[in-house]
This record gives structure tokens, C-alpha cells and sequence, in this order.
């Protein structure tokens, strides 16, 4: 990730980014969890990047994290009724997940999914 995208990602004005970082790693990122604005008024983009040696390991980290995104999307700080996603068609582990949230897929485009969550309304 370049400073610039780095930059926006983490202005508030963008929306909301977490980063997770290991107890006794204070100074370690290993996960990014951003719920962008969009131009839809009400409406949040989903991203989360997890670091690689923490994927897979039975952890749950990408499911926390996003159960705790849409939570956080909830809020009336937020103001938020509904959270897209996209993911990869492969991507077996963010379709899950995805799944478990009940997400509904909204179209695909290529080898993309597009999903909303609703989570107020």
C-alpha cells in the first residue's frame, strides 16, 4: 500500500478504518478493517486485509472483524443501513464469511461478486 492510499484510507472524512494489531505486537499491523463512504447516502463499503500468516489458521480473525464491522455499522455514529462487499468468485474463506452475515450477492462482474448486507432499515 502506498502513503497516499495508506493516507486516504485512514481519513475520517473517508470513512472508518481499524487496524488490529497482536497483543504482545503492539507495533505489528496484521489486519486492516476499513467501512468507506459511498456515494450512496446511508451506505458503507466493506474491506478488510488480513495479513497472510494469519489467514487460514482456524482463527476466525476475518470473521471477527467483520461481524464487528457490520456491529459498528449500526451505530448512530455511523448512520449506516446497508454494507457492500465485493469478493472474488474463489474466494471461499470472504464468501463464507459473507455467508454467515447473510449477505445477499448483487451482481457479478468477471470473476467478482458484489454482496449488501443490510444491517438497519
Amino acid at each position: 500500500m502506498t502513503a497516499r492510499e495508506w493516507r486516504y484510507l485512514c481519513d475520517w472524512s473517508n470513512g472508518t478504518t481499524l487496524v488490529t494489531v497482536p497483543l504482545h505486537e503492539p507495533t505489528r499491523v496484521i489486519a486492516v478493517t476499513h467501512l468507506l463512504r459511498t456515494p450512496v447516502p446511508h451506505v458503507r463499503e466493506l474491506g478488510i486485509l488480513v495479513e497472510d500468516s494469519w489467514q487460514g489458521q482456524g482463527q476466525g480473525l476475518g470473521t471477527l472483524l467483520a461481524r464487528y464491522a457490520v456491529d459498528l455499522a449500526r451505530t448512530h455514529t455511523l448512520d449506516c443501513y446497508e454494507i457492500t462487499a465485493m469478493t472474488g468468485i474463489d474466494n471461499q474463506r470472504t464468501l463464507s464469511i459473507l455467508r454467515g452475515l447473510h449477505a445477499r450477492v448483487t451482481g457479478r462482474d468477471g470473476h467478482t461478486l458484489g454482496t449488501v448486507l443490510q444491517v438497519a432499515g
